[in-house]
């Protein structure tokens, strides 16, 4: 009973950015433009501008962008009867996770994550982010964690 209800759910709610998923083959074109807009969050937080909130706001969109296709995907693999759509799920999953690891192990996002962190500037809610993602770039790219004292300058 509970696989069907969730099946139902999946086959109706499957979606990226507003653009519902309606055939097997959409996984991709969600996986392509999810992809697309991470890496132009990621463009611009390799530019100039080093605003430390600004930035924060840049890296949590790159998470919110790729698990707003992984998280469905993960439903739609796990839960939908059509084998076809398991797959299609499976194969942007794939493709979102790889890009995924190669953001998590950037040594550019992991220093401008590392800044945000050091960042004396935030507000509290911003900063628990900030140290959150600092915390997940130290573990993936090798990054030594910001020490509170730093924030103190």
């Amino acid at each position: 009973m509970m696989r069907s209800a969730v099946t139902r759910l999946a086959r109706r709610n499957f979606g990226f950015a507003g653009t519902p998923i309606t055939v097997a083959s959409d996984w991709d074109a969600a996986a392509t433009q999810a992809i697309a807009t991470a890496r132009t969050h990621v463009d611009a937080i390799n530019g100039k501008n080093r605003d430390p909130l600004r930035t924060l706001r840049r890296l949590d969109a790159v998470s919110v962008v790729l698990c707003s296709v992984l998280d469905p995907a993960a439903l739609c693999v796990a839960a939908h009867d059509c084998d076809d759509w398991r797959a299609a799920a499976a194969g942007a999953a794939a493709r979102v996770e790889a890009v995924m690891e190669e953001l998590n192990a950037d040594a550019a996002l992991a220093a401008a994550a590392a800044a945000c962190a050091a960042a004396t500037s935030l507000p509290p809610s911003a900063r628990q982010l900030a140290d959150a993602f600092h915390s997940e770039f130290s573990r993936d790219a090798g990054v030594a964690p910001a020490r509170a004292l730093e924030r103190q300058a």
